[in-house]
């Protein structure tokens, strides 16, 4: 999609495995209800040096104190 910003990643938390990213959760250019796309075999995520630690960030990814 273009024109949209990742609100967040989505995770595939097994038991007993790692957390794997399998999706993540956009906002419309226009405004609206978030929405949620999966992938099919891997994500792969590039927002630029500010954009990829805010978006683990709120994601759940790193320090809580953050």
């Amino acid at each position: 999609r273009t024109g949209v910003q990742v609100s967040r990643l989505l995770f595939d938390e097994a038991p007993g495995a790692a957390p794997r990213v399998t999706g993540v959760e956009w906002l419309p250019a226009g405004g609206g209800a978030a929405q949620a796309v999966r992938a099919a075999r891997e994500v792969v995520m590039a927002a630029g040096s500010i954009g990829t630690p805010q978006i683990l960030q709120l994601s759940g990814v790193g320090p809580a104190a953050l």
